[in-house]
């Protein structure tokens, strides 16, 4: 058998399979329905920590949920998947996004995927913005020192 007979046929072989993957669903986009569905996959993750809130991202592929103690969760559509996690306060640097309904994220200590989210309405971003901000004051009073009665720490 001839070299190029051999590489046609792996080629063919791959294109094969990639259709085939294709066409089963396999390279479709996880998408959240709902506040429901984002607030199904967080609690499957972290099934004792009470929801507030939730707010989905424009595209559906992300959401930020508003948790007891000033904490924020976060879930992300991967592929097929979702991948749920505690935002903890300083692990997440936020700065305005390019339009009012959008914030620019960045995800210190995870793999997660960073970048702009865009929102519904300039309101939800805010409102998120503010979560995230009050996760990380939350963080930062219980890195201080207790004091005592007289002041003294």
């Amino acid at each position: 058998m001839s070299l190029g007979l051999l590489v046609a046929i792996v080629i063919g072989g791959i294109v094969l399979v990639v259709l085939t993957v294709h066409r089963s669903g396999g390279s479709a986009q996880a998408l959240l329905d709902d506040a429901g569905a984002a607030i199904v996959e967080f609690g499957k993750a972290y099934p004792a920590l009470p929801i507030r809130d939730v707010v989905l991202t424009a595209d559906r592929r992300a959401a930020f949920l508003r948790l007891a103690d000033q904490q924020t969760g976060f879930v992300q559509a991967h592929g097929r998947h979702t991948i749920a996690r505690l935002l903890q306060g300083g692990a997440v640097h936020v700065s305005a996004g390019p339009e009012a309904r959008s914030l620019a994220i960045d995800f210190k200590e995870t793999t997660f995927k960073g970048g702009v989210f865009v929102f519904a309405t300039a309101e939800d971003a805010a409102e998120v913005s503010l979560w995230l901000i009050g996760a990380l004051i939350a963080a930062r009073d219980e890195e201080r020192p207790s004091r005592g009665e007289n002041g003294d720490a």
